[in-house]
């Protein structure tokens, strides 16, 4: 696996798995995922209702809120990219391959996110994208 390469997945494996503050007002924890997902909801609530209410304000918070975690996985890949660089790129593919096989299988078989905007507290990667 390329240098490239790798820090393109593990960026992508970080949005998808990494549980990140929910907007300091909940004590939850979100994947960027979550954020993209209720900002594509208001989006669609506004195109749907039109102007007016708060909606657009909201779809703002979660926005800058994605794209300000969105900017800090970059650099945690990038970094992550740079430790592996040294490996010989089939090492550096299983490390980053196997990695977020593992870290799927704990975010499905386990309930690592805190979300307030669910049927329960605490949800699996499943639950918390609903």
């Amino acid at each position: 696996m390329s240098p490239r390469a790798t820090r393109r997945t593990l960026f992508l494996g970080l949005l998808l798995l990494a549980p990140l503050p929910m907007l300091g007002v909940y004590e939850a924890f979100v994947p960027v995922a979550r954020y993209l997902l209720l900002a594509g909801v208001c989006l669609a609530m506004r195109i749907a209702e039109g102007p007016g209410g708060v909606v657009w304000q909201v779809f703002a918070l979660f926005m800058g809120h994605a794209l300000v975690y969105t900017g800090l996985l970059w650099v945690a890949a990038w970094l992550g990219a740079r430790v592996l660089a040294p490996l010989s790129p089939s090492l550096r593919g299983a490390f980053v391959v196997g990695g977020l096989a593992l870290a799927i299988v704990w975010t499905v078989a386990s309930t690592p996110y805190v979300t307030p905007f669910g049927p329960s507290a605490r949800a699996n990667l499943p639950g918390v994208l609903r």
